[in-house]
């Protein structure tokens, strides 16, 4: 057929000739009344995080918190309570801590939210003089938390106090609703139940085993100090806890011996952020079994010892001995005898 006699045959039809008969009935539209719970990109339904207590300090803050903290600590002046003064401009913090300014001043305020900073002075912009900040030891911190309730936190994109009466609470860790905010347990039930603290924690509920562990950890705490590496008295009760698990014959002299050389290895390595937690994991590992390096140290540690007895016995059988030198070698055997007898 030709062009011209379809362009013919298409003008001579009628509407009619177009129409399409419905074989099927129309749908009508159903409202959607199914509900889906809401589930994650792998089709799995969401999971909320669930708090934990902060029994250390640093379990409240963030990593970029944590930096924050640290840089100012480090550049802080001593005072007699145990606390820093430091005056330091975001510049100077931005390239201590590796943060941007906007992530310092941010960070800055939720330390100072959470009780680790109380800012004291402002700053001079053209003396070219930044804040004044009150930097708070860890002790102070969890004092001043718990006076707060502030005890619990919830790890997300950061960390967030929250309180400790909500009611989804880890099930190794209840609190009872109507126990005080104090940290302490009291005669009255305050605080959590012994039973649902982490094993390590329980060693430390007695006060009077409390104290006493406080003043074996003093003697690690003032050594990592000197170094650069600031301890609370829960986190050096905990490394001496875990060493003597492994090794029921440690003493704390081994045990900060090990300490300060973990730490003279680690200490040039910038990504580091958590001391307290590093060491709490890595300490013990040198008094696991075979314990190479503990028995190595033992065994010139006895040979010093031996050396030290000699020169003892040979500065009591001379008769030109100082009263000086004489005190000292009965020192040394003394503790020998003590030691010996401990056996």
């Amino acid at each position: 057929m030709s062009k011209f006699l379809r362009q013919m045959t298409a003008l001579s039809k009628k509407p009619t000739d177009f129409a399409v008969e419905e074989s099927v009935p129309p749908i009508k539209s159903v409202p959607h009344t199914v509900s889906i719970p809401p589930t994650d990109t792998k089709n799995r339904p969401a999971r909320h995080p669930q708090p934990r207590r902060a029994y250390l300090a640093q379990d409240g803050h963030s990593h970029a918190e944590q930096a924050v903290y640290a840089a100012l600590w480090e550049a802080g002046a001593p005072e007699t309570g145990g606390d820093r003064i430091v005056t330091m401009g975001l510049g100077r913090l931005s390239k201590a801590a590796r943060l941007s300014e906007n992530n310092c001043r941010l960070n800055i305020r939720s330390l100072v939210q959470k009780l680790a900073l109380e800012e004291i002075g402002a700053e001079n912009s053209r003396a070219g003089i930044g804040k004044t900040y009150r930097v708070y030891s860890y002790v102070t911190i969890l004092t001043r938390r718990r006076a707060a309730g502030l005890e619990w936190v919830v790890r997300t994109k950061g960390v967030k106090f929250v309180d400790q009466s909500i009611k989804s609470v880890p099930p190794t860790e209840s609190v009872s609703p109507t126990a005080p905010r104090g940290g302490a347990p009291t005669e009255s039930g305050g605080g959590p139940p012994t039973d649902s603290v982490p094993p390590y924690r329980n060693l430390f509920r007695n006060n009077s085993k409390e104290a006493s562990s406080s003043e074996h950890a003093t003697l690690l705490i003032e050594r990592l100090a000197s170094l650069g590496i600031h301890l609370d008295d829960d986190a050096g009760r905990h490394i001496i806890s875990r060493c003597q698990n492994s090794d029921h014959t440690a003493t704390v002299e081994e045990i900060t011996v090990f300490a300060e050389l973990k730490v003279r290895q680690l200490v040039k390595r910038r990504n580091v952020e958590n001391w307290p937690g590093l060491l709490m994991a890595s300490v013990p590992a040198y008094f696991d079994p075979p314990a190479t390096d503990l028995s190595r140290y033992r065994a010139e540690r006895r040979l010093e010892q031996e050396k030290e007895r000699h020169i003892a016995r040979e500065i009591l059988e001379n008769e030109q001995s100082t009263s000086e030198e004489r005190a000292w070698a009965h020192s040394v055997l003394k503790a020998y005898v003590a030691f010996t007898c401990n056996e």
